[in-house]
């Protein structure tokens, strides 16, 4: 690995070797901590001091699809949980204490806002039905169960729909939304929100660490690991964002609708392939394993030229080998957003009732970002 103390300038970023903390300017951690804005110079539609989310756990409304249906048959039991004011790993361990199980028997696609009103699915070992049948709890909810051949696991989930109230907004707001879907016509950018990097983003610094340590050392948590190669991705978007915007670039590593990732090979196709929406820009989630953009591009430049900031190299970082690494796609692309007033309630403003769906791992707070922000 690199010696950060040569490669690295001390007044962007680096590695501290005594404390294996990172030491970040400020505006590069903010960069970190919040994805680039294409809409930031149309007016939002919250209201001076307004805009506010998550009043009530009934304001926030989400439900998981799930990626497949369940085949009638097997070892695992899946069925809907939802909880409402609860996290999803609290609520994990309400059932297996329950069901008398590890909470690592508990499959679940993906973790849900703790002051919300969610739905998610959720597996069982099947030879624990009669234990589900007597599981009461005040804030969790279960759907009737169907056999499944095997556990859910991080990644089964296809999309999350959303209902969000949105509380104090301008006496315009429906106007501005139109003027925000306009400028939002070619999606907006797919970077991890706040959640992603725990409060006041304290995981950031010791997910790089772990990053530029190749994950030698204490194995951290995966959400304090991963905190890391999201802070990046992040920083990347920026970068990329003021480049290029939402267009693509010479070597990028496109993905197809089905999933699929392939190289850019200066195929004339592909500018036409990607202005139909066929094929979508990825972006790095930096690891050994990651695929790369073609070799001297470009795309391949932005990506290595973020590495050298801190103090890795592709080399360094292909030798990190607990780290797989993976890529995203840089945007989300356009989506319907239905709009509905709402009314005050029990002391609560008046406000716009907001109703989408993301795919899984995209965050709900990048989209509301964008609508509520003022120009």
């Amino acid at each position: 690995m690199p010696e950060r103390a040569r490669l690295h300038p001390p007044t962007i970023f680096g590695l501290d070797s005594a404390s294996m903390a990172f030491r970040l300017e400020p505006e590069l951690r903010a960069q970190m901590l919040v994805p680039p804005r294409l809409s930031a110079d149309v007016p939002g539609i919250a209201s001076e001091g307004g805009g506010r989310i998550k009043a009530r756990p009934e304001d926030f409304v989400v439900s998981e699809e799930l990626a497949y249906e369940a085949s009638g048959e097997g070892p695992q039991l899946l069925f809907t949980m939802t909880k409402r004011g609860l996290n999803t790993n609290d609520a994990v361990a309400r059932l297996a204490r329950h069901c008398a199980v590890p909470k690592t028997e508990i499959g679940v696609a993906g973790l849900k806002d703790k002051q919300a009103v969610t739905t998610q699915w959720v597996s069982v070992p099947a030879h624990r039905e009669a234990q589900l049948e007597s599981f009461s709890d005040p804030d969790i909810r279960l759907g009737p169960g169907t056999l499944h051949g095997n556990k859910i696991k991080r990644g089964h989930a296809r999309a999350n729909h959303f209902a969000i109230v949105v509380r104090g907004v301008h006496e315009d707001w429906d106007a501005r939304l139109d003027a925000k879907r306009a400028r939002l016509a070619s999606g907006v950018p797919n970077g991890y929100g706040a959640q992603r990097f725990g409060h006041e983003g304290r995981n950031l610094e010791a997910g790089l660490a772990w990053l530029a340590r190749g994950g030698r050392g204490k194995r951290l948590p995966s959400v304090v690991a991963n905190a890391g190669q999201s802070g990046l991705f992040n920083a990347y978007l920026h970068r990329r964002f003021a480049q290029v915007g939402a267009g693509y670039l010479a070597g990028d590593v496109m993905q197809t609708s089905r999933g699929g990732l392939f190289c850019d090979d200066d195929d004339a196709a592909i500018g036409e392939r990607f202005g139909a929406g066929e094929i979508a820009v990825t972006g790095p989630i930096y690891g050994a394993k990651m695929p790369w953009p073609r070799a001297d591009s470009p795309s391949e430049a932005l990506e290595l030229a973020l590495l050298r900031e801190i103090g890795m190299d592709r080399d360094s970082l292909q030798a990190a080998k607990r780290i797989s690494g993976s890529r995203r796609p840089t945007m989300l692309p356009a989506m319907e957003i239905q709009a509905t007033a709402e009314g005050a309630d029990k002391g609560l403003d008046a406000g716009v009732r907001l109703e989408f769906a993301l795919p899984a791992g995209a965050y709900a707070t990048i989209l509301l970002a964008e609508l509520l922000g003022d120009g």
